[in-house]
């Protein structure tokens, strides 16, 4: 989808996370996957996400 990543670990991590929740109906796009990696590396709070999601 066009998202970059800084290494492996990131990627697999991201893409844990995106996994368990297309079982529940998530369907990702560029946005929620950018969005899901910068919580992954540290670069938004949880508070922060949870915001963005809402504001979404």
């Amino acid at each position: 989808m066009g998202v970059s990543f800084p290494d492996l670990k990131t990627l697999q991590n991201t893409a844990n996370a995106i996994g368990s929740n297309m079982f529940e109906g998530f369907e990702p796009t560029p946005a929620t996957i950018a969005l899901i990696r910068d919580y992954v590396m540290d670069k938004i709070s949880f508070a922060q996400f949870v915001q963005i999601v809402k504001d979404w």
